[in-house]
């Protein structure tokens, strides 16, 4: 029996997108490989033994995968997430490695000129000065 869920994990791990904008520490695939691997240590032979939990587990990913809920949702304007309104590929680039090096507060790496500030830095750093001009 762990035979069949051991080729279907298998299956899923090879449907299942590597995100190349994010760090081994960060990317989801790594994460759900290491755990289908300690979960079937022994692959086929592993003996399973909370039959309903590793299906549930199983079908799951297969959910994640194929993207059964975002599917079901059938909108006609584009999703925008967050308070920000951000689409899709502008969260996705902001959450990446890259993304998230480039918004990091500038102060935390101790530059001083503005060039150099990020783009969160920049914008609280003009905020602060509006604010003591008195525009609104």
């Amino acid at each position: 029996m762990a035979s069949s869920r051991y080729r279907q994990a298998l299956q899923i791990l090879e449907r299942w997108p590597r995100d190349m904008s994010k760090g081994e520490q960060r990317d989801i695939a790594v994460l759900i490989r290491k755990r289908i691997g300690e979960t079937f240590k022994q692959g086929e032979q592993t003996v399973i033994t909370d039959l309903q939990k590793c299906d549930k587990m199983l079908q799951s990913l297969e959910n994640l995968c194929n993207d059964k809920h975002k599917n079901e949702i059938n909108l006609k304007n584009p999703i925008y997430v967050g308070s920000l309104g951000l689409n899709y590929e502008a969260v996705h680039l902001g959450s990446s490695d890259d993304g998230l090096t480039r918004l990091s507060i500038s102060e935390v790496n101790n530059e001083t000129d503005d060039e150099n500030k990020s783009f969160i830095s920049r914008i609280l750093n003009k905020k602060i000065m509006v604010k003591k001009s008195g525009k609104k």
